[in-house]
């Protein structure tokens, strides 16, 4: 999926092509795992919101800070699922 992103983003004039496909792949999969209800989608919610946070590193604090608060809400995800799925 990574590749497939690489190899797009160039040609289409992104400023970081390379940190945009990591993004953009963990964001595929963590909806992919969403959809089929897997715990797992929080480890790449919160992948791609560490990497959205390195991406604006320097650039908008606003942005950074938005990312930040949507890896907090993951990492609330992933304790709260754990937390249900002991309980099951």
């Amino acid at each position: 999926m990574v590749a497939s992103f690489w190899s797009y983003l160039p040609v289409n004039g992104a400023n970081c092509p390379y940190r945009d496909s990591i993004t953009d792949a963990t964001n595929g999969v963590g909806q992919l795992f969403m959809t089929a209800v897997y715990r797992e989608q929080w480890i790449f919610w919160a992948a791609t919101n560490v990497f959205s946070i390195y991406l604006w590193w320097g650039e908008s604090l606003q942005i950074q800070g938005k990312y930040f608060i949507y890896l907090i809400n993951s990492l609330v995800g992933w304790y709260q699922w754990s937390k249900a799925a002991k309980k099951a």
